[in-house]
């Protein structure tokens, strides 16, 4: 029954893997023979890559939150199944997640495969805290998944839009924080930071699994990745329940 959103997951994450790891291998030929080093001391934390490579779940997410709203022209048929709307639904976020998951950890793959090509793997380190970061990382792209999903639940043919212009909006709402704006506008974007996925990977230091201050989301990552998930399931339920009550 939820044939049509698997083809979907597996186009999306084949042109998404080609893409990534066409992008790897130009690198790996334009390093071929040489190797890296560092200083004696330095390290790679592994935390680090988890958290950069949460921009591979932010792409991935952006392009399938748009599968509830993908069905509006065939919603008329979709309400005439033997299955209520609201498991449709959950089927559909269900696949999305595993696709967002599936493109986290390619990207991650491929930055693993990109350094050791570069002859650096020996200079990985995993510290204590560093699968939780792991977990913030999906997290913080599965966040991002929701909300646009909520946002775009009862747009119709418009969730293209909604899914573009959330980049501009994340962008915007973590860029112009650290501008001087009067102190209400401030709290106001410190507020909306709260919704923003980038926000939360912002201000961690990957040596020490710390806060290093300067970012508007203050918490350290057990309470990131607690409160990541936690609007990530609201804003799940929050479109679930837009789509499902939609009219045909």
């Amino acid at each position: 029954m939820y044939y049509v959103e698997l083809l979907r997951a597996r186009r999306v994450l084949m042109w998404y893997t080609i893409i990534v790891f066409g992008i790897i291998a130009i690198v790996a030929l334009s390093t071929m023979g040489q190797h890296g080093s560092l200083g004696a001391a330095d390290t790679i934390p592994l935390s680090d890559i988890f958290l950069g490579c949460a921009f591979g779940g932010y792409v991935v997410a952006t392009i399938v939150s748009t599968s509830l709203v993908s069905e509006s022209a065939t919603v008329p048929i979709t309400w005439t199944r033997p299955v209520s709307r609201e498991r449709i639904a959950w089927s559909f976020i269900a696949v999305d997640v595993a696709t967002i998951l599936a493109g986290y950890l390619v990207m991650i793959a491929a930055v693993l495969l990109c350094i050791a090509v570069i002859g650096l793997s020996g200079y990985l380190r995993a510290g204590a805290a560093t699968w939780e970061l792991l977990l913030l990382g999906f997290g913080s792209a599965v966040l991002w998944y929701a909300l646009t999903l909520a946002a775009s639940s009862r747009l119709g043919g418009h969730g293209v839009r909604v899914a573009t212009l959330s980049w501009l909006v994340f962008l915007v709402i973590g860029s112009v924080w650290g501008a001087p704006v009067p102190a209400p506008i401030h709290a106001l974007l410190t507020a909306l930071n709260y919704l923003n996925p980038i926000a939360y990977l912002g201000g961690i230091s990957g040596a020490t699994h710390t806060h290093t201050g300067g970012h508007p989301i203050v918490l350290s990552q057990t309470p990131r990745t607690l409160l990541a998930w936690a609007l990530a399931a609201v804003a799940a339920f929050v479109a679930v329940r837009l789509w499902s009550t939609k009219e045909a």
